[in-house]
């Protein structure tokens, strides 16, 4: 069946998502400048760049393993045009925050926290790049590897192991609710209904399931969305891949997607830890118990940190979130004259010195754009203190989020969170401060959570 007679068995018209303005209610087009009157600190996460596909297609023998290597160092890899990308995010940044940030880069004031990957690092180290690159640079230099700020301390756990920056890590509770929720009524609808389009995919991709699963519409959708980022590069989409095709390809990643973070116990298990470490950090910051100096602590994560936060935070974007989607979440602390509000409360509250929490998005790939988010259910002003009420349900420590995770499965085996203590020791000795811990003696991870050791 060729690609242009399958639009005659679609079940839907094909829906044109705007994809670089997706509508959300409560969004609003933000100023350039952050309100430096009442900014106390910065939380950044953000998704990788554009990278290389991380799946391939059986099918395909055109795109082959050995020219993705040949051409960028192999699958999952972040491109030139990931770190372009993120250059230009770390210049937004520079932007916003122009008289907040130092103008060169001081190691104490900015953490980076990222996921074991090279793309999440090396989209860290092209951010910072374009954050303190002069304005006669123009893009990222290249290798990033060798041409990160010096000082820099990239903060990551190994892969499988980190439930702070959304990663593979292994939660059987939150397993069993995915499990649960792509059997469930609602989802095998929706598969009835592109059954005709699926069952096309399954033949034309040769994965080995006809029709192919809507759960793993990724393995489709991955690929053949690289491909046609890099037909520049020599990459050819699959002849039964028309433009129509892609669009529905799209369309149904974005479906399944919009089922992923519905159930409150997945968006706890896992999102809840990132969510709660930056709640705790806030309410240290305006208690004056905080240790740390830095004005921004930064994820490199991927796309599911932030739909999962938004999640939590009661916002669904239409379209998943694609390379170099970013959020901040800034906390404002208003002035304490009483009578008197800063530029930065948007309106009155009982007690003008409450702390609060403004929500921004960029949500596209090349542009620069922010939107101010109004968080469901809080404010505005969404005080520090309504946040943490409204969504108590999604604040668990990281030990109590491993007890919830094993369930009645716990098991005794060594993982980082069991060998921790020993790593603690090891950079004690070198005189690290409280919180931080030591992968190798080249790498240091500044998590300032005492959680992580059990």
């Amino acid at each position: 069946m060729s690609a242009a007679s399958i639009d005659g068995i679609l079940l839907f018209v094909v829906v044109v998502v705007l994809l670089h303005t997706p509508a959300l209610l409560g969004q609003k087009l933000a100023n350039d400048k952050a309100d430096l009157d009442t900014l106390k600190f910065v939380h950044a996460l953000w998704r990788h760049g554009d990278r290389t596909p991380s799946k391939m297609i059986p099918s395909d023998q055109t795109n082959t393993l050995d020219k993705w290597k040949a051409k960028f160092g192999g699958l999952g890899q972040l491109t030139d045009d990931g770190a372009r990308q993120h250059f230009n995010l770390g210049r937004l940044l520079r932007h916003r925050y122009d008289d907040f940030f130092s103008c060169t880069f001081t190691p104490e004031q900015f953490v980076y926290r990222s996921s074991d990957y090279n793309r999440t690092k090396m989209s860290a180290i092209a951010n910072l790049q374009g954050l303190f690159s002069p304005d006669s640079q123009k893009g990222p230099k290249m290798p990033l590897e060798e041409n990160a700020p010096k000082g820099l301390e990239l903060c990551f756990l190994p892969q499988g192991h980190d439930p702070i920056v959304f990663d593979d890590v292994e939660c059987p509770a939150a397993s069993k609710a995915e499990d649960e929720l792509f059997s469930s009524d609602g989802f095998k609808k929706e598969e009835k209904k592109n059954a005709k389009l699926l069952t096309f995919l399954g033949q034309k991709s040769q994965y080995g399931q006809v029709p192919h699963p809507l759960r793993r519409i990724y393995y489709v959708h991955d690929p053949l969305n690289s491909i046609n980022a890099h037909k520049k590069d020599g990459f050819v989409l699959p002849d039964w891949v028309n433009e129509t095709m892609r669009q529905e390809i799209m369309r149904l990643y974005n479906l399944k997607n919009s089922f992923n973070y519905k159930v409150d116990v997945i968006k706890r298990l896992w999102s809840g830890p990132l969510f709660t470490e930056i709640l705790d950090r806030m309410d240290s910051i305006v208690s004056g118990n905080y240790k740390g100096k830095e004005k921004l602590h930064a994820y490199s994560g991927h796309d599911g940190s932030i739909a999962g936060l938004l999640a939590i935070l009661d916002i669904y974007p239409e379209v998943f979130p694609t390379y170099a989607n970013a959020l901040l979440l800034e906390l404002h602390q208003p002035q304490t004259r009483k009578g008197a509000y800063s530029r930065g409360s948007r309106s009155a509250s009982s007690d003008n010195s409450e702390p609060f929490v403004r929500l921004y998005h960029k949500n596209t790939t090349e542009g620069v754009t922010l939107f101010e988010l109004q968080i469901p259910n809080c404010g505005p002003p969404c005080t520090l203190k309504k946040l943490r009420e409204t969504r108590k349900a999604f604040i668990i420590e990281v030990p109590q989020w491993k007890e919830e995770c094993e369930g009645s499965k716990k098991k005794d085996k060594q993982t980082a969170w069991s060998s921790c203590g020993s790593l603690f020791s090891s950079v004690k000795s070198l005189g690290c401060a409280d919180g931080c811990y030591v992968k190798s003696e080249s790498c240091f991870m500044f998590l300032g959570r005492r959680y992580l050791c059990c």
